[in-house]
């Protein structure tokens, strides 16, 4: 567990009072058939400060690895945000979804469901709502050392762009500043012609197998 928590103090920045980070931990259909898409299941934390990093993710491993239904476990993958989020924008926005919920309430429609996941809301618009840094990422699903070196080379090309390189399970994640994306489809290697670039995305942190 070490290795994650001391990867997020040296990546995770908080540039101003309303930044702050989203982690989660997922178990999805693709690992586990029994679940289908509307049952995958989700946990979620907001890192707001660098000091809560280490609790926020003790928190999110223990949910992962202690989740049972009807006695089964389930692998989780544990991702944390690519950019921070902003959590004023979020807010904002949240207090307007709060203010049409009371208004439709008035006319007469039960919003009490969505009054009850008010929490999930905020949480859900932060993701969305970036905060003071913007990245990139690459999800290259491929371990071809190789490969990965000349894409990073025909990207970083006369400027700083790269921040760090994270393997995954399956491959690469690779956080860049913003660069021209054409870039990138102009690298059409034989081995791998798809190249998602994500410009909100989660970035991985950890497996957890739980057999």
């Amino acid at each position: 567990m070490t290795e994650p928590i001391e990867f997020l103090k040296s990546y995770c920045e908080f540039n101003t009072l309303y930044d702050c980070y989203v982690l989660l931990a997922v178990s999805r259909k693709k690992d586990s058939p029994d679940i289908t898409n509307s049952q995958e299941i989700c946990f979620r934390e907001v890192i707001r400060k660098p000091e809560s990093i280490e609790n926020k993710y003790n928190i999110i491993k223990t949910l992962a690895t202690n989740y049972r239904k009807n006695g089964k476990k389930y692998p989780f993958y544990i991702y944390v945000t690519v950019n921070n989020c902003d959590a004023r924008k979020a807010s904002m926005k949240v207090g307007q979804i709060i203010f049409d919920n009371l208004y439709a309430e008035v006319k007469g429609e039960d919003r009490s469901i969505n009054f009850k996941r008010m929490g999930d809301t905020f949480i859900s618009e932060l993701m969305k709502n970036k905060g003071s840094t913007r990245y990139f990422m690459i999800d290259l699903d491929i371990k071809n050392q190789e490969f990965k070196q000349r894409l990073i080379s025909d990207i970083c090309t006369g400027g700083d762009i790269l921040k760090i390189i994270r393997e995954t399970r399956h491959g690469f994640h690779i956080i860049t500043r913003p660069f021209n994306t054409m870039k990138i489809h102009n690298f059409l290697y034989k081995e791998f012609k798809d190249f998602p670039i994500n410009k909100n995305g989660l970035l991985f942190l950890e497996y957890v197998k739980n057999d």
